[in-house]
């Protein structure tokens, strides 16, 4: 039996041993597409939007007729004393005579029928306006997260051409080490070298040890980004390269009002609008189709005998019920102009939203172009730097270049290289300013 459990907690483990290592190919699309449906905070939005879309069935329900059902039930332990005057039952003077029953008790069943209310039909259009900001703001919260997983994203990749950079520094002085030792075990090169060529090959050893690190750390990044286990083996389909910079964006107009903030801006302007309609409509009367159909029970006792007719009386209406506001008409011009000097916010607010996003799109296409430009500059020069490391290889080798002028030229290989990188990073930075500015994400 012990056998048996043993191998049913081994198989398990192993189980989640297999899931822990499961690997995962994804392109960039796929990553954001993997990341909306397991992001908590996506959820969370679309929510948000069912709770608002329920709100307008909740609104629309105002129409429907208000039935309801009714019982007062009252017990007077002393009848109420009245007034009798003369000559009523051929009284010859007024007297006080206890008249009444002490049990009363009526039964109603009551409607009422909203026949014309402005405001609920205004109220469903502003439930509507709300619900479609909410969606805006989901949207807008849609772009973020697609914004910081391709970030992520390009991080990775960023970090992967960083280790092969390490890579290849490391591999280069592992051959000037071996080179160097040759000569040093032939008498052809001073002790000195031998021991700063280790030093170097020791400093670039580290060097790639610190670029894996930040390649694994920028994975389970990615990892959380995409509410993943960090534990999930990444493959990057995508990889980078030169994107040039294609000119879409010629006039801003075309495109801004289609902008997250912009439709919200625009959504709450007709919600301020819908306000205001309603506070002006909020002066005519209302009028509700109103009815009521009871049974009234008289009597000393609650002794309920409906078959007993004599007990019970039957008290209905039906009738049309109308109400006209009266201090409204002095309080409501208060309100609406507090909703005009929104208004006039709302379009201040508007003016200036646009002339920042107009000037961020500007500055967005400069960056990017001049990091294109730096970009194309670095990868020539990074090019040649390994037609250099080449060249200075077979100098070396033959005895015509010395180890501190390798050193030498190997700082400017090496400055081209960390350049490269960091025009690399600028370019993808610059790229994905101006991608989230259109959200073209």
């Amino acid at each position: 039996m012990k056998i048996y459990l043993k191998i049913i907690v081994l198989f398990i483990l192993n189980i989640d041993w297999l899931y822990a290592q499961q690997s995962l190919k994804l392109s960039l699309k796929e990553a954001q597409e993997l990341g909306l449906s397991s992001r908590l905070d996506f959820k969370s939005g679309q929510k948000e939007i069912a709770l608002l879309g329920q709100d307008i069935v909740v609104k629309k329900q105002a129409f429907a007729p208000d039935l309801k059902i009714m019982a007062n039930i009252m017990y007077h332990p002393q009848v109420q004393s009245t007034l009798i005057p003369a000559g009523f039952g051929g009284l010859a003077e007024p007297t006080i005579l206890a008249l009444g029953a002490k049990s009363i008790s009526v039964f109603s069943l009551e409607i009422k029928q909203p026949l014309f209310n402005p405001a609920l039909k205004l109220d469903i259009k502003i439930a509507e306006t709300l619900k479609s900001k909410e969606e805006e703001q989901q949207r807008k919260n849609v772009l973020s997260i697609k914004r910081q997983i391709k970030e992520s994203y390009l991080n990775v990749l960023l970090r992967q051409i960083q280790k092969q950079i390490a890579t290849y520094q490391m591999q280069r002085f592992e051959k000037y080490q071996n080179l160097v030792q040759d000569k040093y075990h032939q008498g052809a090169a001073l002790e000195n070298d031998f021991l700063r060529v280790q030093l170097d090959f020791h400093h670039k050893q580290e060097q790639y040890l610190a670029s894996q690190n930040d390649y694994e750390l920028s994975l389970v990044n990615l990892c959380f980004e995409l509410n993943i286990p960090a534990t999930t083996n990444l493959i990057l389909s995508d990889s980078l390269s030169e994107n040039p910079l294609q000119d879409v964006y010629t006039d801003d107009s075309l495109y801004l009002e289609n902008l997250t903030v912009f439709r919200k801006l625009a959504l709450e302007k007709t919600r301020l609008g819908l306000e205001a309609k309603k506070q002006q409509q909020s002066l005519l009367p209302e009028i509700n189709l109103i009815g009521n159909y009871s049974q009234q029970y008289l009597n000393m006792t609650f002794n309920y005998n409906y078959t007993d007719g004599k007990w019970w009386s039957p008290y209905s209406y039906l009738g049309v019920q109308m109400g006209i506001p009266i201090t409204k008409q002095f309080t409501n011009s208060s309100q609406i102009k507090k909703i005009q000097l929104k208004n006039e916010l709302l379009d201040f607010q508007t003016l200036q939203e646009k002339n920042r996003v107009s000037f961020e799109l500007r500055k967005a296409k400069i960056e990017l172009k001049n990091a294109l430009q730096s970009l194309r500059r670095n990868q020539q020069t990074y090019f040649l730097a390994q037609k250099i490391y080449q060249n200075q290889k077979h100098q070396m080798s033959i005895g015509t270049l010395s180890y501190n002028d390798l050193l030498n030229t190997e700082l400017s290989v090496g400055t081209t290289e960390h350049d490269y990188i960091s025009a690399l990073h600028s370019y993808l930075l610059a790229r994905l300013v101006l991608d989230s500015l259109t959200e073209n994400l």
